[in-house]
């Protein structure tokens, strides 16, 4: 392999991983994160760089995690305060001023404060480490706690307010616990119906297309999923429907087929040897498959009519080497058949295709034009190029780790969408095109985006 080469490729590597918290810094500290990773020096000072880069991202996706986790105990705490009769408000303040006694005698070595989280002791450890050492240096001085961060000072103020919390649960009775709890529920179902109300409006809109496209059976049966939806009000249920949804939308459509024709295509396709073939998951793929080490670099769509003369113009790009791809239509009889789909045919090519081979290709699906119902960038009528190239298993896998360190309740809906278990004991995580658009427009409903990059992977950023 040439020097060059194998340096870019190096680069990619590390780029590719930039997304991804290293297994061995998981659920650590920030601050113990950016003390045991250090960078090593290498001899491109890109390849340095990029490491730099992936290094700095990590800790702030880290450091953002532990932001909200505090922010969120902050809220609780505050919420509890809210809920109290006056008289128990003010009890609240005193105990927590009983529970910082109490954390000062843990300090000391008199007591211990049980249950203590990962995030507490690691705050308690290092405020006992300075407190021992102001105290061997001023024994009869009073020591004032300082913070080096401001994340440990969040952390220090709601583990006061847990602690006043425990407290003041053993003074007060039963039925102002109740009462308590009940108006604790009963703001958070108020709070979720906010968080949930553009998901809401968003499934209503593309539950109406479906309905308008005429792609629904039971319009009534949708409607009353939507209402079931509204009622329930459950954040992961209304972001799952809303990726299926545009799935549905974006993939699914009613042609009118030539059966003869098509059962005459397809087993050509299954059965000529001029080039390979495979069936797989109710595809027939045909043209060159890739063999290891290679990869889709991009893909292409056609919204055509299926016929012999069509797979054979196709065979013959690939035949005289104007491609190097192969292309997927569905197999007969199955829900993949071209009838129930806009791109009846999918190509993918192992190299970039040159502009005279995607002028064949406009002949081509000029020739055999059905619409132009299709995802990506237009190139001509019935033909269409994908805007995002070929989303990486891997960074399908690092996009899922990323929105379950935003969002759990997410981050499990799209990894469970973008997780294939069809072939046993082989599980995978990937993203077509379609599936790239439908989740981006799930986050989109709930505050976030994502963009897509082949060489850096993905960028999830706020709305």
């Amino acid at each position: 392999m040439q020097p060059e080469i194998q340096k870019n490729q190096d680069i990619m590597k590390v780029l590719q991983k930039k997304n991804a918290i290293p297994s061995q810094y998981k659920n650590l500290p920030s601050e113990v994160v950016e003390e045991l990773w250090q960078l090593k020096i290498y001899v491109d000072p890109e390849k340095n760089k990029a490491e730099g880069q992936r290094r700095a991202q990590v800790l702030e996706q880290i450091r953002r995690k532990e932001t909200q986790r505090e922010k969120d105990k902050e809220a609780h705490y505050a919420q509890i305060n809210a809920n109290l009769p006056p008289e128990k408000q003010k009890d609240f303040v005193n105990l927590q001023a009983e529970a910082a006694q109490d954390i000062g005698s843990h300090l000391s070595g008199t007591t211990e404060i049980p249950n203590i989280a990962k995030e507490e002791a690691f705050v308690l450890d290092k405020i006992k480490e300075a407190y021992q050492a102001a105290k061997k240096k001023n024994p009869d001085q009073p020591v004032q706690i300082q913070f080096s961060r401001p994340i440990d000072k969040a952390i220090y103020d709601n583990l006061v307010k847990r602690l006043g919390w425990e407290k003041l649960k053993d003074k007060i009775s039963a039925s102002d616990q109740s009462r308590i709890e009940q108006i604790r529920q009963q703001t958070q179902g108020k709070e979720n119906k906010q968080e949930n109300e553009e998901g809401i409006k968003v499934l209503t809109e593309l539950i109406n297309e479906t309905i308008k496209l005429g792609l629904a059976k039971r319009p009534d049966l949708l409607m009353q999923d939507l209402d079931k939806a509204k009622t329930e009000n459950n954040k992961a249920n209304i972001v799952e429907q809303i990726i299926k949804r545009h799935y549905f939308n974006a993939r699914t459509a009613n042609y009118p087929l030539n059966q003869v024709q098509y059962d005459e295509a397809f087993n050509f396709a299954a059965n000529d040897k001029s080039l390979e073939s495979k069936l797989s998951n109710d595809w027939i793929y045909r043209g060159v498959m890739a063999k290891k080490g290679e990869k889709t670099v991009t893909r292409g769509s056609l919204n055509v009519e299926i016929t012999p003369d069509l797979i054979n113009d196709l065979d013959n790009l690939i035949k005289n080497g104007i491609i190097k791809a192969n292309y997927k239509f569905g197999e007969v009889g199955k829900t993949t058949m071209a009838d129930t789909r806009h791109d009846s045919i999918t190509i993918y090519f192992l190299e970039k295709p040159s502009k005279e081979a995607l002028n064949q290709i406009s002949l081509i699906s000029k020739k055999y034009f059905r619409g132009n119902q299709l995802l990506g960038d237009k190139i001509n009528e019935g033909f269409y190029m994908s805007n995002i190239g070929s989303v990486s298993d891997k960074h399908a896998k690092e996009l899922v780790d990323s929105v379950n360190q935003i969002d759990g309740e997410i981050g499990k809906v799209v990894g469970a969408y973008l997780t294939d278990t069809q072939i046993p004991g082989k599980i995978r995580t990937a993203m077509s095109e379609a599936q790239y658009w439908a989740v981006k427009k799930g986050l989109n409903a709930y505050g976030h985006d994502i963009e897509y990059d082949e060489a850096k992977g993905f960028t999830i950023r706020k709305l």
